[in-house]
């Protein structure tokens, strides 16, 4: 459809979709308060319908292994991994790619269990609070996916940062969406608290 406008003055509203960065994060911390939430204006591209059945999948189960289909995005699998250990669920993450190898490991120290079985990411065993560390030259969604996943383990937690943190703008973009949701992260001199 073609329009034509007219030189003048114009009014009006346009409500425009979040970023597909915003809206995983507006989501999962919705998710996460554990209230009635309404997040307006997500998309509905096919990485953000992931996060979406990955998140009810794991909320709304009733003990017994929960099947979380990340599809391609690689965002799902790495904001959901921490979060299944979080919940100390007992999951299969189905996944295209490579296992986010460096969070596996800081994951697996902090008591999950996780093996991969071709596209299939078995976890289970309950995260536990404590001191973690990530290079800063990681990618922001594992950082993001921690900082999302440790408020609600059962202690205080710290996320230490190595080095120069390169992708500032969207952990600060994860960190105003839990702001949002009213969860609590405190910034330290080498990361978060």
């Amino acid at each position: 459809m073609t329009k034509l406008i007219e030189p003048g003055a114009r009014r009006g509203e346009v409500r425009a979709t979040a970023s597909k960065s915003q809206a995983h994060r507006y989501l999962i911390c919705a998710a996460l308060t554990g209230h009635t939430v309404r997040v307006e204006n997500a998309g509905d591209s096919q990485d953000i319908r992931a996060t979406r059945a990955c998140l009810n999948a794991l909320l709304n189960t009733d003990g017994g292994t929960r099947r979380l289909d990340c599809g391609e995005s690689g965002t799902t699998l790495r904001f959901l991994l921490p979060l299944a250990g979080a919940f100390g669920a007992d999951a299969e993450l189905i996944l295209r790619g490579r296992l986010p190898e460096r969070l596996a490991r800081e994951l697996r120290a902090h008591g999950m269990r996780i093996e991969r079985q071709e596209n299939i990411l078995r976890c289970s065993g309950a995260l536990r609070p404590g001191a973690f560390t990530l290079p800063g030259d990681v990618s922001s969604q594992f950082i993001s996916g921690l900082l999302m996943a440790l408020p609600m383990l059962p202690g205080d937690s710290t996320l230490n940062i190595t080095g120069q943190l390169q992708s500032a703008p969207y952990v600060a973009m994860t960190l105003e969406a839990l702001k949002l949701s009213r969860i609590s992260i405190i910034e330290t001199d080498g990361g978060y608290h």
